[in-house]
């Protein structure tokens, strides 16, 4: 079973593996844990947001790592890099269960990738703000700000359907 933690500092050089990705400037380091129990670090190099974070699908052993914006998926078994997103303001994802999908978002935009790249792309759903709250293989539930609350909102994961009674129409 795979596994990533983000880590406050860099381990002490030499003490475990390394393998860096756009490892330039200040880089994110997250201490993986493969299939085999081996441990490894990753160090990811930072976009232009300012959250970090680590998801990871056990049934594939793929992660989405977001180092301060930009978005990377690796294959936490093979230390291989699948993806770097275009996208470099993310603040969010999550992993989709038995699927090899992650959706993440900006704070306007729903965007899902599969470790291939982006497989689909909302339009503009929120005015300065998402929150992803229930996933299940069929659906995302979460919410969008609308400048005076937070609206609900489905996402149909088959078909890529978004519901919501807010339109962001700008």
């Amino acid at each position: 079973m795979t596994k990533a933690q983000i880590l406050s500092l860099p381990p002490v050089s030499g003490s475990i593996d390394e393998v860096h990705f756009d490892a330039v400037g200040n880089c994110l380091w997250v201490k993986f844990v493969d299939d085999e129990c081996q441990e490894w670090c990753g160090v990811f190099g930072a976009g232009f947001g300012t959250f970090s974070k680590a998801v990871v699908t056990d049934q594939s052993g793929h992660c989405f790592i977001i180092s301060s914006g930009q978005g990377y998926i690796v294959d936490v078994n093979t230390r291989g890099l699948l993806q770097k997103t275009e996208n470099d303001a993310l603040v969010s994802a999550i992993s989709i269960p038995e699927r090899e999908l992650f959706v993440a978002c900006d704070y306007t935009r729903l965007i899902a990738y599969s470790p291939a790249g982006v497989v689909w792309e909302s339009e503009r759903v929120s005015v300065d703000g998402i929150n992803f709250i229930e996933v299940s293989e069929l659906v995302l539930k979460g919410q969008v700000w609308n400048m005076e609350n937070w609206v609900d909102f489905v996402l149909e994961i088959d078909g890529w359907k978004y519901h919501s009674h807010y339109v962001c129409d700008f």
